[in-house]
């Protein structure tokens, strides 16, 4: 994709052969859901693609960030079949996404997540090697944090097997036939990826962040594909000093030829990083609200039968669950289970306020009435609700001065549908 009417742009060479330095920058415009270009899947990777069944760039992606890819095409220096960001200093890749936990309000505004792909590297490994690895390194992600990994091609069982036979001391469970979770304790976490499969594996990361966390921090996880096998050639661009490893090739003289020897050794084939920027309901809602769209909408083009679907079904739910307990609109839509595709929505408008409960009101009977909530306006606004489970959370967050968001129809505002507690209740 580059800007209209040009395919790429000349580097410029200087005649006396001095370095020089060419800038090129081009705006990709992907967001253009009526714009068809890609087939969901081909046998011929390079194009060109032409006829029916193509779909928009918008709606073949499978998240909410995506990583760019750069190349540097010289025809004297060809770029080798096969070649990867890896082991071509002609291809440069950056993984950089960012997610949003809100500070903390309730478990499913502070839950993250990210997709990714995966794929094996050999499906028989030669003797003494290993299978790949997944290495994440959590930074500065707090303890008490829980990580799961969602990965519908491949059996979660099998995957714990592997880990049992390979660590000392394997830290994850299964929870479900393919779904794995761990509590962050340390720096760094191992996964086995099995063999067998020869495909790319779609993978979901979900990271539910404990309630301690506040606005303005920011948490960075680094995912690592390790494999075990002779090191690319040419030499990885990507290296990761502090591993502490480094890679020699050995080489021997004889009358003959010039034998070259590569060593065995565990390297790095590729990363990502994934952030997390805790910030304040009012900050993260409008983003959160738009990731829900565009995923409704891409859902609705990716066949059931397809790797992708269970992976964006889940994480489609789990956005909802976001954009709700944040106080937008999180029901329903394609994939949710809730509404078939193409389901007409119907949303009513919301007014909400947020504050703390100054009073609950009784009748002279002692049958609860209604409360009055404090905004953070200094404003005092009354509610009328005769539930007894509204009593029970409007008193728990009275007594514990717990900060709440209140939700009402904007034609009845006075008489509330939904009460979010904007931190977790102390346990009891």
């Amino acid at each position: 994709m580059f800007p209209r009417g040009r395919s790429g742009d000349t580097l410029k060479v200087d005649p006396a052969g001095h370095e020089t330095f060419s800038y090129y920058a081009c705006w990709l415009d992907i967001n253009q859901p009526s714009d068809k270009r890609f087939p969901l899947v081909t046998s011929n990777p390079d194009g060109p693609f032409t006829g029916p069944g193509l779909e928009a760039i918008a709606d073949l992606i499978r998240g909410a960030h995506q990583c760019l890819v750069a190349e540097i095409n010289f025809d004297l220096d060809p770029i080798a079949p096969g070649a990867t960001t890896a082991n071509s200093d002609k291809l440069a890749q950056r993984n950089l996404s960012i997610d949003h936990s809100d500070n903390p309000g309730a478990a499913d505004t502070h839950r993250v997540q990210h997709t990714f792909t995966i794929r094996p590297t050999t499906l028989s490994p030669q003797p003494k090697q290993g299978s790949d690895e997944l290495m994440i390194q959590w930074g500065a992600t707090p303890p008490g944090t829980v990580a799961s990994l969602y990965l519908p091609g491949v059996s979660a069982a099998e995957i714990i097997q592997l880990a049992d036979r390979r660590y000392t001391r394997n830290r994850w469970k299964a929870v479900d036939a393919y779904t794995l979770e761990t509590a962050v304790t340390g720096a760094v976490s191992y996964l086995p990826v099995p063999s067998g499969s020869p495909a790319d594996l779609a993978v979901l990361l979900t990271l539910d962040l404990p309630a301690t966390v506040r606005a303005g921090q920011t948490f960075r996880v680094v995912l690592h594909q390790i494999i075990d096998s002779p090191a690319p050639r040419p030499r990885p661009l990507f290296t990761a000093p502090q591993v502490g490893v480094v890679v020699r090739a050995a080489t021997r003289t004889t009358a003959a030829a010039v034998v070259d020897r590569r060593i065995n050794s565990r390297h790095f084939l590729g990363a990502f990083q994934f952030s997390v920027l805790v910030q304040t309901r009012r900050e993260i809602l409008p983003f959160i609200e738009r990731t829900l769209v565009n995923l409704r909408r891409v859902i609705a083009t990716i066949p059931h039968e397809n790797r992708w679907f269970p992976v964006i079904q889940r994480y489609l739910r789990q956005v909802a669950g976001k954009v709700t307990g944040l106080g937008g609109h999180g029901e329903g839509g394609p994939g949710t289970g809730q509404h078939e595709p193409g389901h007409h929505e119907r949303h009513e408008e919301h007014r909400r306020f947020e504050g703390k409960i100054a009073s609950l009101r009784y009748n002279r009977f002692g049958d609860f009435e209604g409360f009055a909530l404090r905004t953070e306006k200094d404003e005092l606004r009354h509610f009328k609700t005769h539930e007894r489970g509204m009593e029970a959370i409007v008193r728990r967050a009275w007594r514990e001065r717990i900060a709440v968001l209140v939700i009402s129809e904007e034609h009845e505002p006075h008489e509330p549908i939904s009460i979010i507690f904007l931190r977790a209740p102390s346990e009891e």
